[in-house]
């Protein structure tokens, strides 16, 4: 499939930026406005229209729809033939511009207005409005959108029309917005599709305006789509939609463009990405033929070594303990970079298409020791089991290398893993791993906890009781606490965060307060945009979540060093399967690239370079993979 945007969501650029911006994320089009704005005026001339088309072309771009803003359901007949006249002219201008489509609206339904009426006078037009279309060489599409979302309407004015130069674009969101999966819409109208548009955002109610997100970080279905669409043979166009002239809190162009094609990239497969971060300056991250090999590093022979251990030697797990040096403060420089490793406790081993990607302990230990190795990287946040495995394995580096890689790390025990995730008492989250008595005994560093907030459900209240319970034992071991406070809703796919500013202000309030002393409480809340709400609803030192993985490993660097701006008590982030996998990267170079924006405040384009600079560092200088195999040999 190829891959375009729409110029909507950079109607203040000039058509040479927009043409520049594309080539440079990787996009094979661009969409172009059809409205009087800067891109496109029905009222340019020849030598306006072939300069358009000629700069795409060099480009290498193609223009692959012009989107007319067009309705067809007006009562009244004139009405009606002033919008078919409109969208001739859009089908003049798409022609003459190489462009093979031209997009319009059905449009509200009238009050009053028998809906079976409505659908023949817009099947009428859009016949007509066919046939100008065939003598142009060019296709207009009706979009599901508006009071054409549900694909049966849709599918009642295609039969009506039954033209071959009328179709149907796919606005991928209205639909499911309105309660149809996707392999209903296409059930309906897929032989008529033959443009698609992408968007993401968070469920609302049905019918209802969703709140938009960054592509892959709402509730759409975006890889059931694809899939669909890739197993009834559409090759075309995938075009994403981001509506930033109206709705200006969501995140800017320069970030959602590229962000979008490095996802779009992965759903649909198309080889390695190569997007660049906004603000650059032209830095591009890059992969192309580089694919991280776990077993350069972590041989297989340490999983079965590990339990060899536990087995005969499971005291080394509390001598490497004691003997471990600890930092004689939390911070070094009063930030922190802190990885997490704590997913699989709560019955969560999903990462992206891979339903058990964290249930292979031999990948997801040796991904977390790759990014405990890196020098960077302030600790580590986990379970028992991983920590005790951290300190078998600080063993073995000791036994071939003379040194460990936990001496002045932050290790920080998490305590509540109850909440199992998809279950029905999973708001009810009980500490069922580390207790602060055992985390001061093992010398740990500090405590993780976590509480989600729906104000429907009961167990929330039992789950912040057991928090506020947690931090006063902490207190009194003098234990530093890492509170994470998450505002949540229940969908269809389970407990979902409320990705707003205003919802991490109110539970932030909440978390803040929670204990019998806040003196060594920290927040972990993850970024959003509007961040510098949630730096100002505290005064405790805040770290930032960087969400799910996505393959992309290069927007959380973005998102890291515009949250860094946010306020003075931001001081750091927690990065868990965004880091640790981080498509075909190596999870090492993309924990010191985090860590280079978090504590030297580089921009995304230095974060960016240094990434590529350091994959496959070896930090200890032998080959930490090879060593090791060579001690499982001897035990």
């Amino acid at each position: 499939m190829k891959l375009a945007f729409s110029s909507l969501a950079c109607m203040e650029w000039p058509l040479e930026k927009v043409a520049a911006e594309a080539k440079k994320y990787g996009y094979d089009g661009v969409e172009l406005r059809g409205k009087e704005y800067r891109h496109l005026d029905p009222a340019m001339d020849s030598d306006q229209r072939r300069k358009v088309r000629d700069l795409f072309a060099a480009s290498g771009l193609e223009i692959p729809c012009v989107t007319a803003y067009t309705r067809l359901t007006m009562a009244d007949p004139e009405e009606r033939k002033k919008s078919v006249a409109t969208l001739k002219d859009q089908i003049q201008l798409a022609a003459d511009l190489g462009a093979r489509f031209v997009r319009t609206f059905g449009g509200p339904i009238p009050a009053g207005v028998e809906i079976p009426d409505c659908l023949d006078y817009v099947a009428a037009s859009l016949r007509e409005v066919g046939e100008w279309a065939a003598d142009h060489g060019v296709e207009v599409l009706l979009e599901t959108h508006d009071d054409f979302s549900l694909s049966e309407r849709v599918a009642e004015v295609m039969k009506k029309v039954d033209h071959p130069n009328v179709g149907v674009l796919w606005d991928v969101l209205h639909p499911v917005r309105f309660g149809e999966t996707p392999e209903e819409t296409f059930a309906r109208i897929g032989k008529h599709v033959r443009f698609v548009h992408v968007k993401d955002a968070r469920r609302a109610g049905i019918g209802e305006y969703w709140p938009l997100t960054l592509l892959g970080r709402g509730e759409a279905p975006l890889e059931r789509i694809v899939e669909v669409l890739r197993q009834n043979g559409y090759d075309d166009y995938l075009c994403f939609e981001w509506e930033k002239p109206w709705h200006p809190e969501i995140e800017e162009t320069e970030v959602a463009l590229p962000h979008a094609a490095g996802v779009m990239k992965q759903l649909t497969r198309r080889g390695t990405a190569d997007p660049v971060l906004p603000d650059t300056g032209g830095a591009a991250y890059r992969v192309r033929s580089y694919a991280f090999q776990m077993e350069q590093f972590i041989p297989r022979g340490l999983f079965d070594l590990i339990t060899d251990i536990r087995v005969s030697r499971p005291e080394i797990i509390r001598e490497e303990a004691a003997a471990r040096r600890q930092r004689e403060r939390l911070t070094l420089d009063g930030k922190l970079a802190i990885l997490a490793c704590d997913h699989p406790a709560r019955f969560v081993t999903r990462v992206g298409d891979d339903p058990l990607a964290m249930g292979d302990r031999w990948s997801y230990l040796g991904r977390i020791l790759r990014v405990m190795t890196c020098p960077e990287i302030d600790g580590v946040m986990a379970t028992p089991d991983i920590i005790d495995d951290l300190f078998i394995v600080n063993y073995l580096y000791k036994q071939v290398n003379g040194k460990g890689f936990l001496d002045d790390k932050v290790l920080l025990g998490c305590m509540n893993r109850g909440g199992l995730a998809g279950t029905e008492f999973e708001l009810d989250d009980r500490m069922t791993a580390y207790t602060a008595e055992r985390m001061r005994e093992m010398k740990l560093d500090g405590a993780k906890i976590m509480f989600r907030l729906d104000p429907r459900e009961r167990d929330s209240g039992r789950t912040i009781a057991y928090c506020a319970g947690a931090i006063t034992q902490c207190n009194r071991l003098d234990l530093p606490v890492f509170l994470e406070p998450l505002p949540v809703s229940r969908t269809e796919k389970g407990f979902t965060v409320q990705m707003t500013a205003a919802d991490l202000v109110k539970v932030a309030g909440v978390a803040s307060a929670l204990g019998d002393s806040s003196s060594g409480l920290w927040l972990k809340v993850p970024y959003v945009p509007g961040f510098e709400a949630v730096a100002r609803s505290t005064t405790l030192p805040i770290l930032m979540l960087g969400g799910e993985a996505s393959g992309d490993p290069t927007t959380i660097l973005a998102d890291f060093e515009s949250g860094m701006k946010a306020g003075k008590n931001v001081r750091g982030a927690l990065v868990g399967r965004n880091v640790l996998y981080p498509g075909v990267d190596d999870p090492f170079a993309v924990a010191a690239a985090v860590a280079k924006v978090v504590h030297a405040s580089y921009s995304p384009a230095d974060a960016v370079a240094y990434l590529m600079s350091v994959r496959d560092s070896d930090p200890f200088g032998v080959g930490a993979g090879v060593a090791l195999t060579a001690v499982s040999k001897e035990q």
